[in-house]
């Protein structure tokens, strides 16, 4: 609530000016006239609105029309043998446990399941030794990127 009574004879104008002033404005910019929005008529905007431009009142921009297609993707099973029957084994194997786990009076043998385990473990260190030695070792001959982002 201001301190001031009602029937002060202080106009808006006077108001705002004392405004700018304790801001730390001029007495110019208190008295200038309010900043003109000169977007809308270089966008090609007749009318001028009343109300101002809020964050949400854009239209957007066309995007342009690529002749982009993307790259047909490789069939997941056309890689290497050996990767390919490493990830089977890495996948299959805690699913068959699982599975022969949850069945009631499925009794695994233990030389049944140390094959598994050693099954499991070898696919893994297979894994491991198909990862690239550095960072240029898996590079196609037709990479043309180096070390960067391929877009």
């Amino acid at each position: 609530m201001p301190d001031r009574s009602p029937d002060e004879p202080h106009s808006e104008e006077q108001r705002w000016r004392d405004i700018v002033l304790e801001l730390g404005g001029s007495d110019t910019q208190a008295t200038a006239p309010a900043p003109v929005d000169r977007t809308a008529h270089q966008h090609g905007e007749t009318s001028t609105t009343t109300t101002p431009r809020g964050p949400r009142d854009y239209t957007l921009a066309e995007e342009p029309d690529d002749d982009f297609v993307p790259a047909t993707p490789r069939p997941i099973f056309s890689g290497s043998p050996r990767a390919v029957l490493s990830w089977v084994t890495v996948i299959g194997i805690p699913l068959i446990f699982f599975v022969l786990w949850v069945l009631p009076g499925v009794q695994l043998s233990w030389w049944f399941t140390t094959g598994l385990w050693f099954a499991w473990f070898g696919a893994a260190v297979s894994l491991f030794y198909l990862l690239p030695r550095d960072r240029y070792s898996r590079r196609d001959s037709d990479d043309d990127y180096g070390s960067g982002a391929r877009v």
